[in-house]
């Protein structure tokens, strides 16, 4: 059964984003189906199952994430950089304004937030760039509470 459930939240028949009529949503959960994610359940499930770890080194998927939060704080006259290394670690999304630099990267909805090692860590100990490590379902679900996180951090 705990197979079956996992392909089928990994391979959604109509390959929705978070979910549909063909992997999770129905009637009797109506009042959910907003909330209700399958990638989230399945990695949950990967790690109930067999202990798997949601990964922090995917720099590019990061990026990819960091997409929407880039075009808010460049309407806001932030400048941004993406796939930028700074000391020879590839920062996913850099933002400036002045002197203030920070560096940003991503991780999993199901991280406690200091649980894991993140490349960017490897920036903590420089006194020119603060790292910021925004939690992806934070990100996806509430983009403005993260916007304001970085505009905090950038004295905004």
């Amino acid at each position: 059964i705990l197979d079956g459930t996992l392909q089928l939240l990994e391979n959604c028949p109509a390959q929705c984003d978070r979910s549909c009529h063909n992997c999770l949503r129905h009637y009797t959960n109506q009042y959910w189906h907003e909330s209700l994610d399958r990638h989230l359940a399945a990695t949950l499930l990967k790690h109930l199952r067999f202990g798997a770890v949601p990964s922090t080194t995917d720099l590019l998927a990061q990026g990819k994430k960091l997409y929407a939060l880039q075009h808010m704080l460049e309407l806001d006259g932030y400048a941004c950089c993406t796939g930028t290394k700074v000391s020879g670690v590839e920062v996913p999304l850099l933002v400036q304004m002045g002197s203030c630099t920070i560096a940003i990267g991503t991780y999993h909805g199901l991280l406690e937030r200091d649980s894991f090692d993140h490349p960017l860590r490897a920036l903590d100990s420089r006194d020119d760039v603060f790292v910021r490590l925004l939690n992806e379902y934070l990100l996806d679900r509430n983009l403005p509470a993260a916007y304001h996180q970085v505009k905090r951090d950038l004295g905004g």
